[in-house]
């Protein structure tokens, strides 16, 4: 049996509501910061607010990286060039989560 034939025929749907809700917060806070709105959070408290928000985009990119090698049979040197890294670079930043890490 050929390794394509081993894999699934489509991915688990991606769930990521949190993520969704939180990119919707900080939309409207940026539009209330602009509008003058004196009880718009500060600029530290959104500047923590995106960073939390780069952890779960980080955890949604290494899920769709897992998700293009598996079931679009895509190569760690195709995911190297891709983001313009080394293999090695790749599979460091990439190659540790598992594809049921979805919606995490």
């Amino acid at each position: 049996m050929s390794p394509a034939a081993k894999r699934p025929a489509r991915p688990a749907p991606l769930d990521h509501p949190a993520l969704a809700e939180a990119l919707v917060a900080l939309s409207r806070s940026l539009d209330r910061r602009r509008a003058g709105d004196g009880g718009a959070p500060s600029y530290l408290d959104l500047a923590v607010h995106v960073v939390g928000l780069q952890r779960q985009l980080d955890d949604l990119a290494t899920v769709l990286v897992h998700y293009a090698r598996r079931y679009e049979a895509t190569t760690w040197n195709e995911v190297a060039d891709a983001f313009s890294i080394s293999r090695p670079t790749a599979y460091k930043r990439f190659g540790e989560a598992s594809p049921n890490d979805v919606g995490a």
